[in-house]
């Protein structure tokens, strides 16, 4: 489980074969709040820096959010807990 978050820490994307891979936020309700990368990569380890903002570019409220990831190697879902 991780700790709390700020704006600007680093995503790990785990190391798989090429091909799409989608790593969006989810509030705690489900909704989705942002979508972080939708693309197709090469095999190997790739990270990705969130801003802490919302898809329409607001600042994300303190609260819980599930980071999920869907790659060819597999899905994971993280906890993440936002401190303003």
């Amino acid at each position: 489980m991780a700790g709390p978050r700020q704006p600007g820490d680093r995503d790990p994307v785990p190391p798989a074969g090429r091909g799409p891979v989608e790593l969006s936020l989810y509030g705690v309700g489900g909704r989705l709040v942002r979508r972080l990368v939708a693309a197709t990569l090469p095999a190997g380890e790739h990270r990705h820096t969130w801003d802490g903002r919302t898809a329409s570019g607001a600042p994300a409220p303190s609260g819980i959010y599930w980071l999920r990831l869907v790659a060819p190697g597999g899905e994971a879902v993280e906890r993440l807990t936002v401190i303003r």
